[in-house]
């Protein structure tokens, strides 16, 4: 056996007992990243989130919030799970010989896998979360386009035999003689002034009947 391999056959056998000390130090580095993340998170919903979600439907701000919360809680579980792989938890006192220490290794060792697997898994479904709720604010106009506002249709009587298109608008005023509505041209809004004899019909609808 050359000096080179004596070295790494050495490495190795050390290996084995900071085994539970690299799986800590790895979680600690988990956990800092997840604690830093879970707090840039909440200082951009608190800070940004009210601006952001103004400009969304009531279904995209709905979505975001459920998503970005979700998110939240995960990051959060996730923390936790980083810290229980990087500290554990306090057990019962036992006496410690070589085979007790063996056992405790491997099973410190085990479990702080387990917890530092979950917090992988927490932070990615916490990442897939936030960036779900990004996506929304930026397609939420496609994703959920809003209705119509409702407004006033007005048929006209037919004249000189010829039917007329009706008139889609905002009501602004009207009386006995006359209804003034805002009608929405090419140019700008506009009104339009009926004359209460020639209505046919009235009206309440999304979409103006071409």
């Amino acid at each position: 056996m050359s000096l080179a391999d004596k070295k790494w056959a050495k490495l190795a056998d050390e290996l084995q007992f900071k085994r539970v000390e690299n799986i800590h130090a790895t979680a600690g580095n988990w956990r800092n990243g997840l604690i830093a993340l879970t707090a840039l998170l909440t200082t951009v919903t608190i800070l940004k989130g009210p601006e952001e979600a103004s400009d969304l439907s009531s279904t995209g701000r709905t979505l975001a919030a459920v998503l970005l919360g979700i998110a939240f809680l995960l990051l959060l579980a996730g923390s936790i799970c980083a810290m229980a792989a990087a500290y554990g938890f306090p057990g019962d006192e036992v006496l410690v010989t070589g085979d007790s220490l063996r056992a405790w290794t491997a099973q410190e060792a085990k479990d702080s896998k387990k917890w530092l697997f979950g917090a992988i898994g927490c932070f990615l479904g916490g990442l897939l979360l936030v960036a779900g709720a990004v996506a929304v604010t930026w397609f939420d106009s496609d994703l959920f386009p809003a209705t119509p506002p409702a407004q006033l249709v007005v048929d006209l009587k037919s004249r000189a035999g010829q039917n007329l298109a009706p008139v889609c608008g905002e009501l602004k005023r009207g009386d006995s003689n006359r209804l003034v509505l805002k009608v929405k041209t090419a140019t700008g809004n506009q009104s339009r002034v009926i004359r209460v004899e020639r209505v046919a019909g009235l009206a309440i609808k999304h979409d103006c009947p071409k």
